[in-house]
């Protein structure tokens, strides 16, 4: 139950029927006593009241006629602040405005992020408001650098904008009407004019004060030359710092117009008035002799009460001389406001005014003898007739208390449908005392906590349900005056986490005394952790985008980057917080001509692909292909740039053009075979059969010799004195080397096979190392024959299953590779050592060299593909990578390499021995 009132008792007796036919009858009773009252004494109240208005008539008459001039003046002060309050108003307007624009601009900022600010919006807007108040001569808005949004670089310097590119805008309304945007002038000047105000008094004085102010004249360029101003600026105030200053202004003849209407509204036009500054100076006069800006000294030589009536907002109202001088201030809710108007009234004025005054009052009194004559009359029958009044009341309150009875039945049936209502909804409804004891709860709360109302009713809410955390989203002064306020409150109860949003309201007694709190609680637990899945999707497809390796730039329609992905970051080398809200051409110049495409497809609707070209990224000119699609995203277009790195891809282009070359090329070489082991059989059988020939073993050659009468022996002496025999031999020897290196390249240019068959390691280093001694490159500048190359084979070593073809190709790599690193580093007595040996199940080969070595952060990366420390365009990259590839996925071995730099480096290859069974070509 809630806390005790009599008002249940009031209710029970006036459903009681015996207690509603008593009071009838006492209701009935006192209107009839009323009537007989008012019938007795109507006639003497009324003889009384004409005695004495006479007696009242010749007093005030007297008395009236010594005050009539100051009750005049009195007329015409209230007057003049009755019309004044139009003046008053019109400039109050102003100021509401600026107030209002401020409060709604310190609105959007706060509720919103610097991302969302648009100075574009911004600046729209205050022209729309120029263009619908005519009385506006212009319109501003000056904030402090990095308080409106994020692009202050990008506008630094822009026109309209000074150096810290903070956001400003101006727009005047120009003699003929147009509306333009001007820059904003001298608002941090401290300079002041002739007549003793700053320069930028408009916005520094809302800086300074945290306040309104309005400031009666103000020089301002409109239009190319000098006119006043009145202008009203308020602060923008953003959790609880000064942001900037927005204001409007209008031209000081708006305000003479004001003064002008009001001398023609007050006594037939015969007053003049002026608007008077706080410095004395007039900024709007009724005489066309008084210019603005004079001082208030031109009107009158003492003049120094009224200015401080002004100064002070005090009104008053003097005779000086001639003339009634009334000073009124002008209230427009700003601190720096001394303003007010200054009206002068002749004082012919003031005698007609009391001459009107005396004739008025005379005839009201005239009147109000006869009225009272004619009223003692009537009065009795008022009276009558307010009896009658009585008694008809008094009949209409049986019937209404007849009707209670049938009310009493509809208020038990709301109360019945309440009751359904807080005992079937799921929400959570308490009402606890001014102690949060609870009084009442509803049966959600009893399920959610397991109690019964026994245990509940009584108790402490916070020890019911204590919150882990608590959020008042909106908070209030104090509980007289909150009609609600929101929390978002979190619970673990019996070890399940809840959130609740919850509605607090206090409950009033007839008195209208707080006398508890109502709370309605709304169970949220499931929309917080939908919240929280949809945030986690969010990261999820951000480290999505910022896994793939295309770069990936968001821009909007303007240009100004809204997503930048972690590829995008490693490219331009520049971090995500640095990028985001820069203009894309700004922050990346390579760009603008993708920028260029981005707006054709954001207008096109389509999407834009450049296959290939060429862009300036940290690792240097990269080809790329970029596609740009447009998008659209909460009623706003954008554009999403995709650039991917064709780096890999060009060299891959490359590769495939570099193994055409190379197919073409055995296809030669196995030709060129052909044509060259013809001559050269030649050769080989002609010197054979020339050392046959002349052999004195055979007796064919000593029959010819004796037939011709030569000595075969003198001939073969001679032909040994001569060594002629020795370059006979020496040229059998050259063409079966010729033969051995021919063979050698149709085995290496020829397709390879990928059966394993066991092989002689020793012979095939021998072949692989007389494959690299006939290989020279002029262009590259090293002579492998010039490269010492040792070779030392284990005589335990059995033959290796492997692909001949294969292992040559890595071998004669690695000896290309190290001969290249030492001619380049000018290495003394290059040599390379290759060797062979058995561990266990295992053959071990060993390539070492001499030379500068390989640095730790490249030995590192060796294998790679496209890896190379060789200089642009002399190597590809793939060569130990390809190598990599036959020892590790064609033979199951390894490759490791080895190197101290500037003591050479070591190559160890490991190939299995023991047989496995290998899928045919």
């Amino acid at each position: 139950m809630l806390q005790s009132s009599p008002l249940p008792l009031l209710r029970r007796l006036l459903w009681n029927s015996t207690f509603r036919t008593a009071t009838s009858v006492c209701l009935a009773l006192t209107c009839l006593l009323v009537v007989i009252f008012s019938y007795t004494t109507a006639e003497r109240i009324t003889g009384l009241a004409i005695d004495g208005t006479e007696a009242y008539t010749r007093e005030a008459s007297a008395i009236f006629a010594e005050q009539a001039t100051g009750i005049a003046i009195q007329r015409i002060v209230a007057q003049a602040r009755i019309k004044a309050s139009t003046v008053e108003s019109k400039l109050s307007n102003a100021m509401g405005v600026a107030t209002t624009l401020a409060e709604s601009l310190s609105w959007s900022r706060e509720s919103g992020t610097l991302e969302s600010m648009s100075r574009d919006r911004e600046s729209l807007r205050l022209k729309m408001l120029l263009k619908n108040h005519p009385d506006f001569a212009a319109v501003f808005t000056c904030w402090e650098p990095g308080m409106f949004d994020m692009l202050d670089r990008a506008y630094a310097n822009k026109p309209g904008y000074d150096a810290s590119g903070r956001f400003i805008s101006n727009w005047i309304r120009l003699p003929d009407g147009s509306i333009i945007s001007a820059p904003l002038k001298n608002f941090e000047s401290e300079d002041k004019t002739p007549h003793g105000i700053r320069k930028g008094d408009f916005h520094l004085s809302v800086k300074e004060t945290l306040a309104p102010n309005f400031t009666p004249l103000q020089p301002y360029m409109l239009g190319g030359s000098h006119v006043w101003l009145a202008t009203a600026s308020a602060p923008i105030i953003v959790n609880g710092h000064f942001s900037g200053s927005i204001g409007v202004g209008f031209q000081v003849d708006f305000m003479r117009k004001l003064m002008l209407s009001l001398k023609q509204e007050l006594f037939g036009g015969a007053v003049e008035s002026f608007i008077v500054s706080g410095t004395g100076h007039i900024a709007a006069s009724t005489l066309e002799n008084v210019p603005i800006g004079s001082h208030l000294s031109v009107l009158d030589t003492q003049w120094e009460a009224e200015l401080a009536a002004v100064r002070k907002n005090t009104a008053t109202a003097s005779v000086k001389g001639d003339k009634l001088v009334i000073v009124i201030p002008l209230a427009l809710a700003a601190r720096n406001n001394t303003v007010g108007i200054l009206i002068t009234v002749p004082t012919s004025v003031i005698t007609i005014e009391a001459s009107m005054l005396q004739d008025t009052l005379s005839g009201e009194m005239e009147v109000m003898q006869r009225t009272l004559s004619d009223q003692r009359d009537t009065l009795i029958l008022q009276q009558m007739g307010i009896g009658a009044v009585l008694l008809a009341v008094t009949a209409l309150t049986i019937l209404l208390l007849r009707s209670l009875g049938i009310q009493s039945k509809a208020l038990r049936e709301n109360e019945g449908r309440l009751k359904e209502i807080l005992h079937n909804t799921s929400n959570l409804v308490i009402v606890t005392d001014l102690e949060e004891h609870v009084v009442f709860a509803n049966p959600s709360l009893e399920h959610l906590i397991g109690l019964p109302p026994a245990q509940i009713h009584g108790r402490s809410v916070k020890e019911l349900l204590p919150p882990q955390r608590s959020t008042l989203y909106a908070p209030a002064t104090d509980q007289q005056n909150t009609i609600s306020q929101q929390w978002e409150e979190h619970f673990l109860i019996q070890g399940t986490p809840f959130t609740f949003l919850t509605t607090k309201f206090p409950l009033h007694d007839i008195t209208g005394k707080v006398y508890g709190t109502c709370s309605i609680a709304v169970d949220i637990s499931e929309r917080m952790r939908s919240e929280q899945r949809i945030m986690q999707m969010e990261r999820y497809l951000t480290d999505i985008i910022d896994s793939m390796p295309s770069i990936i730039i968001g821009v909007d329609e303007v240009g100004i980057i809204r997503h930048w992905n972690t590829q995008a970051g490693d490219y331009f080398n520049k971090g995500r917080e640095n990028a985001i809200g820069q203009a894309l051409t700004t922050c990346i110049p390579a760009l603008q001509e993708e920028w260029d495409n981005a707006r054709r497809a954001i207008a096109a609707n389509s999407q834009h692909t450049t296959e290939r070209r060429k862009i300036s990224t940290a690792r240097g000119e990269t080809p790329a292909r970029i596609v740009i699609y447009p998008l659209m995203r909460e009623g706003s277009a954008e554009a999403v740039i995709r650039i991917d790195d064709m780096t890999a891809q060009v060299r891959i282009e490359e590769i495939m053009i570099q193994t055409e070359k190379m197919m073409s090329v055995g296809g030669l070489a196995a030709g060129m075979a052909h044509e060259i082991n013809n001559p050269l059989g030649v050769i080989l059988q002609g010197a054979q059969n020339i050392e046959r020939r002349l052999s004195p073993d055979l007796p064919g050659n000593i029959k010819a010799a004796e037939e011709l009468g030569c000595d075969l022996a003198s001939i073969s002496g001679y032909m040994e004195h001569r060594k002629v025999s020795h370059m006979l031999r020496g040229i059998r020897d050259a063409g079966e080397r010729a033969a051995r290196i021919v063979q050698n390249m149709l085995n290496f240019a020829r397709k390879s096979s990928t059966e394993h068959t066991p092989h002689n390691m020793e012979e095939l280093v021998k072949r692989t190392v007389e494959m690299a001694q006939s290989d020279y490159d002029l262009k590259k500048r090293y002579d492998i024959k010039k490269v010492t190359i040792d070779t030392r084979h284990a005589g335990d070593l059995p033959p290796v299953p492997c692909i001949s073809t294969e292992i040559e190709q890595v071998l004669l790599n690695l000896i290309k590779n190290a001969a290249q690193a030492m001619a380049l580093s000018g290495t003394e007595n290059p040599t390379i050592n290759i060797t062979s040996r058995r561990e266990g199940d295992w053959a071990v080969l060993t390539v070492e060299d001499n030379g500068p070595g390989i640095p730790d952060e490249a030995r590192k990366r060796v294998f790679e593909p496209f890896f190379t420390t060789k200089a642009p365009g002399k190597g590809t990259g793939l060569g130990l990578s390809v190598s990599y590839f036959i020892i590790t996925e064609n033979h199951e071995g390894s490759i490791t390499a080895d190197s101290i730099p500037g003591e050479g480096a070591t190559f160890t290859i490991r190939l299995p021995l023991l047989p496995k069974q290998y899928p045919a070509a």
